[in-house]
């Protein structure tokens, strides 16, 4: 079943290199000063934050973080950039929604493994831009999930 997820929406790839893009047109890449976490994580939120009063919020949906035993370091820094994003929603008032990364990749290039350049090649055709940057692209597919009105994927409980 489609929703009608409140407007206008913010789509977030979160990283050292975060993708973003907004419903009202504003996309791009934000490189995440390296100091240390604590200063990260507030300039992503601040970043957040800026995005939503210039062009507002009614829903911030972000690439949900995974664990990764091979890499539990990473895992955790991506369960913090999330929680940063679910801060942001919280302060300006916006639904946050999770989207697996599969998901993601499944709805935008047919796959749920999709490669970084498959996705990239995806959303340069279905959305009508040009970027190279895969967090761009990330975002801008995200964008495109919710402005469709899909719902995250959730798993079957046994």
């Amino acid at each position: 079943m489609k929703q009608n997820y409140p407007l206008p929406i913010i789509a977030l790839d979160l990283a050292a290199r975060s993708g973003y893009a907004h419903s009202a047109g504003p996309r791009g890449v934000w490189t995440i000063r390296n100091v240390t976490d604590g200063h990260a994580l507030a300039d992503m939120l601040e970043r957040i934050l800026n995005l939503a009063v210039a062009y507002g919020a009614g829903t911030v949906a972000a690439e949900a973080p995974f664990f990764h035993p091979k890499h539990p370091t990473g895992s955790i820094i991506k369960i913090q950039h999330g929680a940063t994003a679910k801060i942001a929603a919280a302060r300006v008032g916006a639904m946050y929604l999770e989207y697996a990364p599969s998901q993601i990749k499944l709805l935008t290039a047919g796959k749920g493994n999709a490669s970084k350049a498959e996705m990239v090649a995806a959303v340069n055709s279905i959305y009508k831009i040009q970027t190279s940057d895969d967090n761009e692209a990330d975002a801008v597919a995200l964008l495109g999930i919710v402005r469709d009105g899909i719902s995250p994927a959730t798993k079957n409980k046994k």
